[in-house]
């Protein structure tokens, strides 16, 4: 792996050599200050960068910002000694992940093994780059307008912005990666958009949002059959399923709280390809009403990878958790991915096949298969009728959006 450093202080860069030296087998290089960092991108390779926040002449949100031109396939991290959040907030869009100052040597080395992992596991060097590139997803146009009107008003309700924020997908992810950093420093990883919402506070909020720092608006494409609003219905059923499932187990409050992240983002990666890739996409639908197959299938024979391992990357490249990353990837085929049977893994996959049982809008679609393999190594498959009806009675309700979000 090849990862570049970046920072302005000479002693800074010597420390980070001395501190990785013998340590590691990756091709290192340093970097004084953006300019030069700049100029090394150009030249040569590079797998993961890191950089100093704040840098005489171009900082590390300009370098970083550039990076996504000139090495679009390279992960971005900041490492910064730096607390000022309007600063933080500067460098939320081009960077991956946050590392703070002083960064022990466990840290700094899990969270580069982690990245070259990814790499590893997700060959594809095209699709890698869109990824990588990506700084924002698309949000639900309503759901914008709904935040900005209530941080102005005079009344804002940190619990009312985190439920419009549990409401989109892509939005979610961003802001839970942002309260997740480093930056923030706290002691227990936050798992909710309302929890995240109580976190950053309102100002805060609004500096991500109002500037749109952390999103883009979705922007429907000519020709291209698809639908923001039903898959965020579909991932809030399934967020939902997830949370009643493991209550049923009798799991933990943090476990079920887990469950409920994993089925909101478990299809983030269809948000990916319906951004970034709308000319595969648009191929893979038509497959899929061609072939009458299911759309991974499809995106299987199109993209020779599946908006499940696409979303898992982009997941672990913003430093979500590992469970929830592997929950993620598998989500369609745990078995082809997983040898032993895993919490939220099992959970996203039950939650997912049950919404896709219970919700068909036609029925002339391939069905979405269980995984038999895996299902039976889990020994739940008895209690999966249980589970459909108590998730039937859940839709059944008169106000079903609620329970599922509450």
């Amino acid at each position: 792996m090849r990862v570049l450093f970046v920072d302005d202080e000479e002693m800074i860069l010597r420390g980070i050599r001395r501190m990785l030296h013998g340590h590691v087998d990756w091709d290192i290089s340093y970097a004084l200050g953006g300019a030069e960092g700049l100029e090394h991108l150009k030249s040569k390779p590079v797998d993961v960068l890191v950089a100093d926040m704040r840098m005489p002449g171009m900082d590390g949100a300009q370098l970083l910002t550039k990076a996504q031109t000139v090495a679009p396939g390279a992960v971005r991290i900041v490492l910064s000694g730096h607390s000022d959040q309007q600063a933080v907030l500067h460098t939320v869009k081009p960077a991956h992940q946050f590392l703070s100052k002083p960064c022990d040597l466990d840290t700094l080395v899990s969270t580069l093994e982690r990245v070259h992992a990814l790499r590893k596991i997700f060959i594809n060097e095209r699709l890698r780059k869109v990824i990588t590139r990506i700084d924002a997803l698309p949000v639900l146009p309503a759901v914008y307008h709904q935040l900005v009107g209530e941080l102005e008003s005079r009344d804002a309700s940190l619990a009312r912005v985190g439920r419009i924020l549990s409401r989109d997908v892509g939005l979610s992810a961003g802001i839970l990666k942002t309260v997740n950093s480093s930056f923030f420093g706290l002691p227990n990883r936050v798992s909710t958009p309302e929890q995240a919402a109580a976190m950053l506070g309102l100002d805060v909020l609004k500096g991500l949002i109002i500037t749109e720092a952390m999103f883009s608006i979705f922007k429907e494409r000519d020709g291209l059959n698809f639908s923001l609003k039903n898959l965020w219905e579909h991932s809030m059923r399934v967020a939902g399923f997830g949370r009643v499932l493991c209550g049923l187990q009798g799991c933990r409050r943090q476990d079920v709280e887990e469950a409920f992240l994993c089925g909101l983002l478990h299809d983030l990666g269809k948000l990916v390809l319906a951004d970034r890739l709308p000319g595969e996409y648009r191929e893979i639908l038509l497959l899929t009403n061609q072939e009458n197959i299911p759309i991974r299938e499809a995106e299987l024979e199109v993209l020779n990878t599946d908006h499940a391992e696409l979303g898992a990357y982009l997941l672990g490249l913003w430093g979500f958790p590992e469970q929830l990353v592997k929950a993620v990837a598998s989500h369609h085929a745990p078995s082809s991915m997983i040898s032993e049977p895993a919490l939220m893994v099992t959970t996203t996959h039950f939650a997912n096949y049950i919404d896709h049982l219970l919700v068909v809008f036609n029925k002339g679609y391939a069905e979405h298969p269980l995984d038999l393999t895996y299902s039976l190594r889990t020994g739940l498959v008895e209690k999966l009728p249980g589970w459909v009806e108590a998730c039937h009675n859940i839709l059944e309700g008169a106000d079903a959006e609620n329970d599922l979000v509450r």
